[in-house]
């Protein structure tokens, strides 16, 4: 699991999943059949890891309207292999989903 900093509420990530479907954004394949406890430990706000618990939240709230991207892209870096390529497409697909979004 990704490094659990930011605490999300099950409220909150509802809302996202809410807003991805509503959006129809691009998940991978098993993104929606995951449990919702295991995207609540997946998601950790906008930012890398390494950055500071602090720093992290402030980023989320700055650019909160990114993060049904985020929790995608939270959840393929969990579960994906780890490698440039893997990391490489779920930033592509959140580089997608923010344009699709906007226009949303």
């Amino acid at each position: 699991m990704a490094s659990q900093e930011y605490f999300a509420t099950p409220q909150h990530v509802e809302y996202l999943l809410r807003q991805i479907k509503a959006a129809r954004l691009n998940v991978p394949k098993g993104f929606s059949s995951t449990d919702r406890v295991d995207l609540l430990q997946c998601y950790n706000g906008i930012g890398p890891d390494r950055w500071s618990c602090r720093f992290r939240k402030m980023t989320t709230e700055i650019l909160e309207w990114f993060e049904p991207e985020a929790l995608i892209h939270d959840w393929e870096y969990t579960y994906s292999p780890k490698t440039m390529w893997h990391f490489t497409v779920a930033n592509m697909r959140f580089l997608f989903n923010g344009i699709k979004y906007a226009i949303f």
